[in-house]
């Protein structure tokens, strides 16, 4: 009896305090047909991405984790392809004007590298540039993140960001790192953002990296300014320009590059049925497969269109262009479009087509997919 009047208390108290636990189950099934660069013809795919996600929210705190593997079979290859993926992340509001979050993921087992960069055309809420591939796109993978930010204001107009991370991604055995190097690096960011007017908001932004390849050290650093300005509620337009360098080390030897990057971006939402994103960036990355260092300009474009009540078109595109290092001219672009219904919340059926193009690999891949998915209080 004491025991039960205990549980009831608990439970009580954690309503009255506003504690929560919500589960999230979701499955999302993919079908495809593509000309793989290996095959001739067109090779059958199909992926089964099963997610179990936990969320505890409390007074200024919360604290999630996710276990989503990817399952595929694919074609001419060896039975059911594994990828074992897991993530847990944190928030903590620590007074009404900072906050903090963290952050650990992980996956391991058998990728396919290829699938990898077409599925990393911006979808909505994605980011980064497309990185090359070896010819050998399967392998086995491992990779894992941690980072930990805090923003908050320092003024009635000022608000600072800062962010650590650090990663390791590569190829898992002998002959997979030999097509994809462990790669090992640390990312460090921050901004300072002041607010001029209620239209205008100025940030001074400062990117830095260390990344650490089988002989090779690399560095990369961008400051920038930039300038956004809200022409309406819904469209806003970013310019940010600055300078950076790039050291490469190898064998003993490091060598310098000044560089400059900048963004220019537009985004808008047209009556609550077209939002669209256009960014042009230009910033210093590492290729992942050779360790160099290099300046590479990006378009990224993304477009959501409620055609309308239940479905909408969704397409998107990105290119990039290497602009300074012994790479210069090489080109990689990727973009898809896809057709959505969503009759319910719970799930939605879409269908569309996926290509990719970098050097010596032209992909181009046409699917259909089913994803279900529930989340409610526990």
């Amino acid at each position: 009896m004491t025991g039960l009047v205990a549980l009831v208390a608990s439970c009580t108290l954690r309503m009255a305090l506003g504690d929560a636990t919500f589960y999230d189950v979701s499955i999302s099934t993919e079908a495809r047909g593509e000309n793989l660069p290996a095959t001739p013809g067109i090779a059958g795919e199909i992926e089964a991405d099963p997610r179990l996600g936990l969320n505890w929210m409390g007074p200024g705190k919360e604290l999630g984790g996710a276990y989503a593997p990817r399952l595929m079979w694919q074609e001419h290859s060896q039975g059911l392809q594994v990828l074992q993926r897991a993530s847990v992340n944190s928030l903590w509001q620590i007074d009404g004007n900072w906050r903090s979050q963290a952050a650990v993921s992980g996956s391991y087992g058998e990728e396919d590298l290829l699938l990898a960069l077409a599925m990393g055309t911006p979808t909505p809420g994605a980011s980064g540039p497309l990185q090359p591939i070896p010819r050998v796109t399967w392998l086995k993978y491992a990779s894992g993140e941690a980072s930990v930010n805090a923003t908050g204001a320092l003024t009635a107009r000022s608000r600072l960001t800062m962010e650590i991370g650090a990663f390791v991604e590569g190829g898992a055995n002998r002959f997979s790192s030999q097509l994809l190097p462990l790669e090992r690096g640390v990312r460090l960011t921050g901004e300072l953002a002041w607010t001029a007017s209620s239209f205008d908001t100025l940030a001074t932004g400062l990117a830095t990296s260390v990344v650490g390849l089988p002989g090779i050290r690399d560095e990369t650093v961008l400051a920038t300014e930039t300038w956004r300005h809200s022409l309406t509620q819904e469209a806003q337009v970013r310019i940010g320009a600055g300078p950076g360098f790039i050291a490469n080390g190898e064998g003993g030897h490091t060598s310098w590059m000044a560089t400059a990057g900048g963004e220019l971006g537009v985004h808008d939402r047209w009556q609550k049925v077209l939002d669209g994103d256009l960014s042009l960036r230009v910033a210093p990355m590492v290729d992942r497969i050779t360790g160099a260092a290099y300046s590479r300009a990006d378009a990224v474009l993304a477009l959501t269109w409620q055609v309308r009540a239940h479905w909408s078109l969704f397409a998107s595109g990105t290119a990039g262009i290497i602009t300074q290092g012994i790479q210069a001219g090489q080109k990689i672009a990727g973009g898809e479009f896809r057709l959505i219904w969503s009759p319910t919340p719970i799930w939605d059926l879409s269908a569309g087509t996926r290509g990719l193009a970098e050097p010596g690999i032209n992909e181009g891949t046409v699917f259909f997919a089913l994803t279900v998915r529930q989340r409610d209080r526990m």
